[in-house]
């Protein structure tokens, strides 16, 4: 499994399954879900817009076409766990919706916390039809699902 964070220089170009690790309010998410998608011997790119190392421009890859926008364009799934709300995966339903995005969308929402509750009712008043998992590695068996009907199966391992 490949990490890519937003650095001080371009990504790599990425080839096979890839996932996207949506922001959201807590920041700590994202290594758990690395650890469970490298528990489920995921072997693709996982794109960690939470930089685990300094760089000199922080505000960089959220800038618009920044790493940020990049990123998200070139994965295969976007995970969203705990979002604010559903602005960001409703431009990225529309944008496929059109035929200019391919990527799966998975979105996990703690039922114990109130603000991703209202999330998920957000979510589910935009996208009536979205299952919205209740747990972090629910959400990561889903977008490890996605793959295995979107992709051929010597890419996953």
């Amino acid at each position: 499994m490949r990490v890519d964070e937003p650095l001080d220089h371009p990504p790599a170009d990425n080839t096979g399954p890839s996932v996207f690790l949506a922001a959201g309010p807590d920041a700590t998410w994202q290594q758990e879900a690395l650890l469970l998608l490298a528990n489920a011997a995921f072997t693709g790119t996982v794109f960690n817009p939470v930089p685990t190392s300094p760089i000199a421009d922080r505000d960089a890859p959220w800038r618009p076409f920044g790493w940020h926008q990049l990123m998200l364009r070139r994965s295969t799934a976007a995970l969203f766990w705990n979002p604010p709300g559903p602005v960001m995966a409703t431009d990225l339903l529309s944008r496929h919706a059109f035929g200019f995005l391919d990527t799966a969308i998975v979105v996990g929402c703690d039922p114990d916390m109130p603000g991703p509750r209202e999330a998920k009712e957000q979510f589910l008043r935009a996208m009536p039809w979205l299952t919205v998992e209740q747990s972090l590695p629910d959400a990561v068996n889903t977008v490890l699902a996605s793959f295995a009907t979107t992709l051929p199966s010597d890419t996953l391992a």
